[in-house]
């Protein structure tokens, strides 16, 4: 009985391995997409600060003026299409938490309703991700 947990630890072990390094490495290329009818846009900050235009941007930042605090997402794609979207007071807390978790290789998606409003908002800070570089 002893032998069937040891063979079985090895093999769960083998498969552990063999996925982990399946994936060693990988990396994803984002650059900004912004699509103003669907009001949708994503991007990684790193794709976007590499690129070869000097037009793209995309992140959320969270600012306080005066003890009232502003959550915003912005984006700009290589046409210079530009847009951004408000998070609602309610949200803020949790918004800044994601934010708090960030790195300089972050990647942004974001939805907005037509008042400005971000409506979703998906953050990942990942080693997939392009970090930025000056």
């Amino acid at each position: 009985m002893k032998k069937a947990y040891v063979a079985s630890g090895l093999a769960a072990a083998a498969i552990a391995l063999f996925a982990a390094s399946a994936f060693a490495g990988e990396k994803n290329h984002i650059t900004v997409e912004l699509n103003t009818t669907t009001r949708t846009a994503y991007g990684s900050m790193g794709d976007a600060r590499a690129s070869s235009d000097s037009a793209q941007y995309i992140g959320c930042s969270l600012s306080e003026n005066g003890g009232v605090l502003t959550g915003l997402c912005e984006v700009e794609d290589s046409g210079q299409h530009t847009a951004s979207c408000y998070i609602p007071s309610a949200q803020l807390n949790a918004f800044a938490q994601v934010l708090a978790t960030q790195t300089t290789a972050a990647y942004f998606y974001f939805q907005w309703n037509a008042s400005g409003q971000c409506t979703y908002v998906y953050s990942s800070s990942e080693s997939v991700w392009t970090p930025m570089v000056p």
